[in-house]
């Protein structure tokens, strides 16, 4: 278990953050020369990590450690606290079996492919395809330093306050975690269908089980869904692209005739295979990103968009359940993902995280449910209720068919509009919003509003304005996320800024404080690694001052 409050000789996530900034770099000055995912330098002794992977893919849990895992007839396996965790502690650092990046597949790509390949008829081999030719079918299958700093800035004054590009986390609101978050299945129970994403990432494992079928029998046979009737109980899966449907099929033939098993199992471990890998990809991938809290994530130039993805992890992450009230959050640096404690844990707990956006949290159970979309009801942690087939399906059909109004697609349109209008735009939003359903009505909604009022007042050199807006978001956020938490965070980095341009300078070291304590307990190193993970972040111009007065008010707030 590795404490977060210092940095060591062991600490390996300086080095860490320097190979994540050198895999943006060269993908954004020569992106043809960068053509597969990170692979950052890892090593689970130096973490101090709980689980630890063998050499042939085992995972196995350590003597002293503080983990292990259980089997529960209402939660089913999952890991549970064998002594008393404080907050703050890495108690899981994972590299994936498989990943893929953002930048080698997206949803416009998806529905492209889709089209041009059912309607090119001059393609032989996807001529007249029918879709359910790639439906995975069950019966088929037989089932920083101030120095540093100083260099981010320069004396000239900004000329024109950014605008900040709105998105959701690169693939999270698509993506729900545990945790499936790289599939589009249908809210209302229909079928799902697969992306392209998780589509690549079948392949890739495929590809890796030819080469080690120990990867199969030893570690991707433990994941969700472990056997044949938990698979037939859930949506098929169908891939959305026609073409890597097709090298899907033909990767499953190929794997039959290579007899990788022993002879008396070959034909039914690759038909096991064939009925559960793609199910077990939609519901374990994660999406995977660096500093995705931050405003410049999205930044073309500066921001860490380049390393989104999304990967499988093995069973020391895959066992982590969820829970409306999780005690760990996850984070990632490039290809490597941590799971922190978030509060003090008690020996007994079970370990869960949330497989959706803790901005969800404090929605109802069926809108949560509905947000998951995972074939599982988000019930209460204390709810030990078990259903048949039947109530399960039942339970889906009830779905909400929705989702917070003010998404990734409206939040852009907003703030692609001029300040002064989106002004207008916004308070019209908040003081008259627009009478919806109760299955419409998101809390998070307003939330989001009080968040995108907050930069466009901070924008036009409204500062104590905007510092009321962000205080707002930094209420809602601590009644409703995590007591530490990497939004909450940058909320009071946000607030420290805008109050220190106030010139409010007892409430901006209030907050400045807050944001340090709260990173040096999720990713320790002091002010020296917070300078280092925010460089690029206090680089963008949100509000209308000269670069080397931000640098001077960074100093001032922050070292």
């Amino acid at each position: 278990m590795m404490s977060t409050s210092n940095t060591t000789t062991t600490d390996p996530i300086d080095t860490l953050l320097d190979e994540a900034f050198s895999y943006r770099d060269r993908r954004l000055s020569k992106p043809a020369d960068v053509t597969s995912p990170p692979d950052l330098t890892y090593s689970p002794i130096t973490f101090y990590s709980d689980f630890a992977r063998t050499e042939d893919g085992v995972t196995t849990s350590n003597e002293d450690s503080s983990i292990e895992m259980k089997d529960t007839i209402f939660r089913g396996r999952g890991l549970y606290a064998t002594r008393d965790i404080p907050e703050g502690n890495h108690l899981i650092v994972a590299k994936p079996l498989v990943m893929v990046m953002s930048w080698e597949v997206s949803d416009e790509e998806d529905e492209i492919d889709s089209e041009d390949e059912l309607d090119n008829d001059d393609d032989d081999d996807v001529e007249d395809i029918d879709a359910e030719e790639y439906l995975v079918d069950a019966d088929a299958a037989g089932k920083g330093s101030s120095d540093e700093l100083e260099d981010a800035f320069d004396d000239e004054d900004y000329d024109d306050v950014e605008d900040v590009k709105f998105a959701a986390k690169a693939d999270s609101q698509d993506d729900h975690d545990g945790g499936s978050d790289g599939d589009d299945a249908s809210i209302d129970g229909s079928m799902p269908s697969g992306e392209k994403r998780n589509g690549v990432l079948i392949l890739r494992l495929l590809d890796k089980i030819k080469q080690n079928p120990k990867l199969w029998t030893d570690t991707l046979s433990q994941l969700f869904p472990r056997d044949e009737e938990s698979s037939l109980n859930l949506p098929p899966w169908m891939c959305s692209c026609p073409k890597i449907g097709l090298e899907i099929e033909q990767n499953f033939n190929e794997l039959l005739d290579l007899q990788l098993f022993p002879d008396n199992e070959n034909e039914q471990t690759c038909k096991d295979i064939q009925l559960r890998l793609p199910l077990i990809v939609r519901y374990n991938v994660l999406s995977v990103e660096t500093a995705p809290e931050q405003y410049s994530h999205f930044d073309s130039e500066k921001g860490m968009v380049e390393l989104n993805g999304t990967a499988l992890y093995g069973p020391e992450v895959s066992y982590l359940n969820h829970s409306c009230a999780p005690n760990l959050s996850r984070m990632s640096i490039g290809d490597v993902m941590f799971f922190v404690s978030n509060r003090n844990i008690s020996s007994g707990e079970e370990l869960c995280f949330s497989y959706i956006e803790h901005e969800l949290l404090c929605e109802s159970e069926e809108k949560r449910t509905a947000i998951l979309d995972m074939d599982f009801k988000d019930y209460n942690d204390n709810d030990e209720e078990t259903r048949s087939k039947k109530q399960k399906i039942a339970a889906r059909e009830r779905k909400v068919k929705t989702g917070p109004m003010i998404d990734a697609i409206v939040q852009n349109e907003i703030m692609s509009t001029q300040p002064f209008e989106r002004l207008d735009l916004i308070l019209d939003l908040l003081n008259n919003p627009e009478q919806v359903e109760p299955e419409q009505d998101f809390q998070c909604d307003k939330y989001t509003l009080h968040s995108l009022h907050a930069i466009t007042l901070d924008q036009l050199g409204k500062s104590a304005e905007a510092l009321t807006e962000w205080l707002a978001c930094i209420e809602f956020a601590t009644k409703n996320f995590p007591a530490i938490d990497e939004t909450t965070m940058n909320l009071h980095v946000q607030a420290a800024l805008c109050a220190k341009h106030a010139n409010k300078l007892d409430i901006a070291s209030f907050h400045a404080n807050n944001a340090l304590q709260m990173h040096d307990k999720l990713w320790g190193g002091g002010k020296d690694r917070f300078l280092k993970r925010y460089k690029h972040d206090f680089s963008k111009p949100l509000r209308p001052i000269s670069k080397k007065q931000m640098a001077l008010d960074v100093q001032e707030l922050f070292t």
